[in-house]
């Protein structure tokens, strides 16, 4: 599910960052799976999750290159930023993507063959207009050896005149992605696109397994597809304002009925995004869950600025946990 966001606002957080101790922002971070925690943390505070609406999380299947969005508050403009590991095992400084940081570029994916990120972005679909379109269509582009090639928009028979967003790619090229076209079971549905060697197939939405009369979307696949996590709004069950859910396949190949995922993994607050790493079992995911409960006492403009600019506040941070299915 794409949000919307103030360039006016972020410039008032980017302001108050300015106000924080050193100490806050990370220039490095190094991640241990083995550390992941049995209840959900913010993943990488002070490298990833910073004070800004950071959200979706994936990573290159080396392990070397982490993906992920920064979203303008208010306004309909994101950027896709990576942050790469160097020889001591640590990943520097986050960047914007060079294909990235002009339209609203959002949610990207990495395929498990290793040189392909798909994203969503409102680009022009004609490589000669310079004006966003009104919809979101899914792009994709090489990454080599570090370096990012020419975004390539996927084929009209699976983008829409509608939105189409938050890709997800299995190992034999099978595209699962959100979209609101008609032929869906609610308001978001979640779609599969079929990979064969003269390319995609129609794109046809999953069945009730999955897809309600609600919000479905932001969907997970594992590379052999064998596992799918998503997020969804409006369900009677769940305990928040989004919550994420998972299925696996019965030995027919089918999906079972989507479960909610348990407390305190899904709270009373957005929950979405979710990237799961089966080698390790950690599920990273993305919430709008903050610390303002109960009263709070502030004495003072600089105060509230620096806690404003903390994760944590009301905006989206990535979270890390342990977790199987």
């Amino acid at each position: 599910m794409k949000k919307v966001f103030s360039l006016f606002f972020l410039i008032a957080i980017l302001f108050s960052c300015t106000n924080q101790e050193e100490s806050i922002i990370q220039k490095t971070a190094k991640i241990n799976w083995q550390n992941a925690p049995s209840k959900p943390e913010i993943f990488l505070e002070g490298f990833l999750s910073t004070g800004l609406f950071e959200r979706d999380f994936t990573i290159t299947p080396d392990g070397n290159t982490i993906f992920y969005t920064i979203q303008l508050p208010k306004t309909n403009f994101s950027v896709i930023a990576y942050a790469t590991k160097n020889a001591n095992g640590y990943f520097t400084n986050p960047e914007v993507a060079s294909f990235s940081g002009v339209y609203a570029d959002i949610e990207p994916f990495f395929h498990p063959n290793g040189d392909e990120l798909f994203f969503a972005s409102n680009r022009p679909k004609n490589t000669d207009g310079k004006q966003p379109e009104e919809d979101f269509d899914i792009w994709k582009v090489t990454f080599q050896d570090g370096g990012f090639g020419k975004p390539e928009r996927l084929p009209d028979n699976v983008n829409s005149y509608t939105d189409d967003f938050y890709p997800a790619v299995a190992k034999n090229g099978n595209l699962y992605f959100t979209s609101t076209r008609d032929n869906g079971m609610g308001i978001e549905d979640i779609f599969l696109a079929l990979k064969t060697k003269n390319g995609y197939q129609d794109p046809v939405p999953l069945n009730e397994s999955i897809n309600s009369n609600v919000y479905d979307f932001n969907a997970f696949v594992s590379p052999n597809e064998d596992l799918i996590m998503f997020s969804s709004f409006g369900r009677a069950k769940g305990p928040g304002k989004g919550d994420m859910y998972y299925s696996t396949k019965t030995d027919s190949g089918t999906w079972k009925p989507a479960k909610l995922l348990s407390s305190p993994i899904n709270g009373k607050y957005l929950d979405f995004c979710p990237y799961y790493d089966s080698e390790n079992q950690v599920l990273i995911f993305s919430s709008e869950r903050n610390r303002f409960e109960g009263p709070q006492k502030i004495t003072s403009l600089d105060s509230l600025n620096q806690v404003f600019a903390l994760p944590q506040n009301g905006m989206s941070d990535l979270y890390w946990v342990k977790w199987t299915p």
